[in-house]
């Protein structure tokens, strides 16, 4: 475009600056895209376009003079963006976004644009200033730097699930060799209980036989648990108690359960296990003898210091549970009892047998 044509166009805006308005000259001569819109005409048509302008889109003069720049537009252009475009507009106020635009050819760019109000002495809308960069290499640079980076999450992602696999497989091996192991040192008990009925050693026999039981169904509920390290308290005793009325065919016994829901340490799942089938077993001696009703209550209640209480106890009236509980009983208890840095003790009247366990003090100890 030569000067003479330039200065006819820049005329066209009855602009109150002539020729020598440094603004003027500079918005033609400059290499940024520049546009200005006339919003007092129907559309608000462009009415002034620079070289820079049509260089970037690719359309002469004469195809976009007049005409909206929505022609920029194409099938994936952001509406949203569009339309928070129309909303400035509207609202006579600056904008500045990014948004896919289409050139003459097809081709598309990334135009950041920025587009303000002119207004006049009086603040009247005279025109819309706006200008285009072109930002598509960014934007393709951010786009891979992205796609790299998403590759590079999947591929550690891709490898902590292997590695995941990798580790439950191993956890279900240990898990089996475990429960394979306790069942086949409870068989050699039981075998070993067969032979020596003659040196009437068998009730002894019997008791390790089911604490080593009682092991093992530790061991399967907690593993159902998942790998978390953790199983809930409350959860397991129920669980547990109810395994453990199936396997003594106790099915003339109801025990009320009053327990409490609490996330603990897998590491205790032992200790409990033991405790829980220890109590229980005293509970069905005696179910069989001083508590004809066969209703008993176990309960597990949070303690002031944050330990846990395990209980047995029943209605039943004088010192049935003192002749239930054994000497082995109490002795295994309070071993128990100690080595958890608990206590064993009975309740009012001789109705119940606890032991005190101070779990979250351990935990946090651990």
């Amino acid at each position: 475009m030569d000067d003479a044509e330039d200065w006819r166009l820049t005329d066209r805006l009855h602009a109150p600056a002539g020729k020598g308005d440094p603004f003027a000259a500079a918005v033609r001569a400059t290499r940024m895209p520049m546009v200005i819109t006339d919003p007092r005409q129907v559309d608000n048509p462009i009415v002034f376009v620079n070289e820079a302008f049509l260089r970037l889109t690719g359309f002469g003069r004469d195809e976009v003079m007049g005409r909206n720049c929505r022609f920029l537009q194409g099938a994936d252009t952001d509406r949203e963006v569009v339309r928070s475009i129309a909303a400035a507009v509207a609202g006579r106020r600056d904008i500045a976004c990014e948004l896919l635009n289409y050139r003459k050819d097809g081709t598309t760019f990334w135009n950041a644009l920025f587009i303000s109000p002119v207004l006049d002495e009086a603040g009247e809308l005279l025109f819309f200033f706006s200008s285009q960069l072109d930002v598509t290499e960014r934007r393709n640079k951010e786009l891979e730097d992205r796609k790299q980076i998403e590759e590079a999450v999947a591929s550690r992602t891709r490898e902590l699930s292997q590695a995941l696999e990798a580790q439950t497989a191993l956890l279900h091996e240990l898990d089996h060799r475990v429960r394979n192991n306790l069942q086949l040192i409870s068989a050699l008990v039981l075998l070993e209980s067969r032979g020596a009925a003659a040196r009437g050693a068998t009730s002894e026999l019997e008791r390790l036989r089911q604490r080593i039981d009682a092991l093992a169904s530790a061991q399967r509920l907690v593993f159902r648990e998942g790998p978390e390290g953790r199983f809930d308290l409350g959860a397991f005793v129920r669980s547990f108690v109810a395994s453990a009325l199936r396997s003594r065919a106790a099915s003339g016994v109801h025990i009320d359960l009053e327990v409490v829901d609490a996330p603990v340490s897998a590491a205790f799942a032992g200790p409990v296990a033991l405790l829980a089938d220890e109590l229980v077993r005293v509970a069905l001696r005696h179910a069989t003898s001083a508590n004809p009703t066969g209703r008993l209550t176990f309960s597990v209640v949070p303690l002031a210091d944050g330990g846990f209480r395990f209980c047995v106890s029943s209605r039943a009236g004088g010192d049935a549970f003192a002749i239930s509980a054994d000497e082995d009983a109490r002795r295994f208890l309070d071993m128990m009892a100690r080595q958890l840095r608990g206590s064993f003790h009975w309740g009012a009247a001789n109705n119940s047998l606890c032991v005190d366990i101070p779990l979250r003090e351990l935990e946090a100890g651990a």
